[in-house]
């Protein structure tokens, strides 16, 4: 079945607990790279929902949060000490996923950063980088960035 050449773009938007239409238009084969055409007022939106639904009824959905995730949390650095070339494990919270988008960026011994990769919305593992000397594992994150309580030692 093909789909028609004329719709209707809809942008609804959560603030607080209540969705409401923040836009409206027709989009003809004229249209379609649409520009909004009245100002939305997008200050306290935290959940956007954008739709385009052609005249045969079809409905095409986007959705996404505006909002930041929590900043990494560490819990947990083991072993709490190790050489150049170590693996550490970091456990914690709101370490996201690999691949998902809101997973951690970086990881840094004292301010070098290092190679990881994010086991789990729970556990990191990192490998203590050259030039790393002793003091707080950080986690970056889009949501903000997370410190060790206790530091790390580098030995020789």
């Amino acid at each position: 079945m093909r789909s028609s050449s004329r719709g209707r773009i809809e942008i609804d938007g959560q603030r607080g607990s209540e969705f409401a239409r923040l836009y409206e238009a027709v989009v003809t084969p004229e249209t379609a790279a649409h520009v909004l055409s009245t100002a939305v007022d997008w200050s306290d939106v935290i959940i956007v929902r954008l739709a385009f639904v052609d005249d045969l009824g079809n409905v095409y959905t986007s959705r996404w949060d505006t909002r930041l995730p929590s900043p990494p949390l560490i819990i947990a650095v083991t072993p709490d000490s190790g050489g150049v070339g170590t693996e550490v494990t970091i456990n914690g919270e709101n370490f996201g996923c690999h691949g998902c988008g809101a997973e951690v960026t970086a990881v840094r011994f004292n301010g070098v950063l290092a190679d990881f990769h994010v086991d789990s919305p729970t556990q990191i593992t990192a490998t203590v980088p050259a030039g790393a000397t002793s003091g707080p594992v950080s986690v970056q994150a889009p949501g903000g960035t997370g410190q060790s309580d206790e530091p790390f030692t580098v030995l020789p």
